[in-house]
């Protein structure tokens, strides 16, 4: 059977992603892929950009998360016109989230997005403790450990319960999975979830900025590539290992853990809990990235270097255009992708990736290893439900 990605049901709402700040960000972590794309100039949103990107989805449910860069960057009284303005608009917006370090974040911040949307989804950018977040430090080269884990305490005493999500990178090689797991079991009662994203950057070139953060980052590329990067097989043993901590100790009764839950749902049939995630059976083509120079492009993974691939319009058939192109341009590559799954018994499971992800397992000649550590993640989930 020739495998294929499937285009999200035209109801589902799109995660439209708004780049407040660009490529800005008040630190510069080692794997950082925003800062790989050719940003010109330091264009932040306001109100007015933020309305006028709203009324290029008029017809479509939206989600609409504000991310970076570091959105907190454009301070409080952009953010409130930001905020004002996705408030007021006529589009339909089903939700209100956002991606950030924390390291900004105090209760006037809190106080400011609960007057518009005291309901926002709360994402913070955590790596674990000590060592495990060490590739996220400042443009001094100083850790931020600290300002994370602050940032995690406002919010609970706010009655936040952010989903963290953390990148596995070589940081971890030195950080055992229960030690990382120990302090996300203490806040169990505060965060919403865990997210474990791999990072699989073995053939990037990233820009490296002049700061002595930067001087870091360049240490660390090697004929071989990039030295931050983690195997496919690293990451699977590293989720099963904290998968197993989570529900050893009960954990699975106070958050989600990913890609796990994602994997249960593909399994279980469970389409409420099967999540758009790197083992999604959709598509990303209902992600749409809309960047403070006044155009948009498709998700923010997947744009091979660019800023946007079309302007903010007005016309309502634009969107669909930017769909349909994304979806047309992609099909090809998915096809060619996906050929090695055809007559695979873990299809049902793996849903086949992410874009970047297979893109990236291509370039480097490690897709059978890839294959290998998700097929390693489902047997381990396999074996704890069934």
């Amino acid at each position: 059977m020739i495998r294929e990605k499937q285009h999200p049901a035209p109801d589902t709402p799109l995660i439209v992603l708004l780049k407040l700040a660009g490529e800005q960000c008040n630190i510069n972590c080692t794997y950082c892929f925003e800062r790989r794309k050719p940003y010109e100039g330091s264009a932040r949103f306001d109100g007015d950009l933020t309305e006028k990107a709203l009324k290029t989805f008029a017809g479509h449910p939206v989600r609409v998360i504000l991310h970076g860069g570091e959105p907190l960057l454009v301070g409080k009284r952009r953010m409130a016109e930001i905020l004002r303005s996705i408030y007021a608009s006529e589009v339909d917006v089903r939700g209100v989230g956002i991606q950030t370090n924390g390291l900004l974040l105090d209760p006037e911040w809190i106080g400011l997005f609960d007057e518009y949307f005291p309901e926002l989804d709360w994402g913070l950018s955590f790596d674990g403790p000590g060592q495990a977040n060490s590739n996220r430090r400042d443009h001094s080269d100083r850790e931020t450990h600290d300002g994370a884990v602050r940032a995690l305490k406002i919010l609970a005493d706010h009655g936040k319960r952010p989903g963290v999500i953390s990148v596995i990178n070589s940081a971890h090689v030195d950080v055992s999975p229960v030690e990382f797991f120990e302090p996300f079991h203490r806040v169990r009662d505060v965060i919403s979830g865990l997210s474990l994203v791999p990072c699989f950057d073995f053939t990037v070139k990233p820009r490296i900025w002049n700061s002595q953060s930067g001087a870091r980052i360049l240490q660390m590329m090697s004929v071989n590539g990039p030295e931050w990067a983690v195997s496919p097989e690293f990451y699977s043993q590293y989720v099963v290992s904290v998968m197993r901590e989570w529900i050893a100790r009960g954990d699975w009764r106070h958050y989600s853990l990913e890609p796990v839950v994602n994997v249960v749902g593909n399994i279980t049939g469970n389409s409420r809990i099967a999540r758009s995630t790197t083992f999604g059976f959709a598509d990303e083509n209902h992600v749409v990235t809309v960047y403070p120079n006044g155009r948009m492009g498709p998700h923010d993974r997947i744009e091979n270097g660019q800023v946007g691939v079309m302007d903010l319009s007005p016309d309502p058939s634009s969107i669909d255009r930017l769909l349909e192109n994304t979806r047309t341009t992609h099909a090809a590559e998915w096809k060619d992708l996906l050929e090695r799954c055809n007559g695979c018994s873990y299809w049902e499971f793996c849903r086949g990736g992410e874009l970047h992800e297979r893109r990236e397992m291509r370039k480097s000649d490690r897709e059978d290893e890839y294959c290998a550590s998700r097929m390693e993640i489902i047997d381990a989930v396999r074996s704890e439900i069934e």
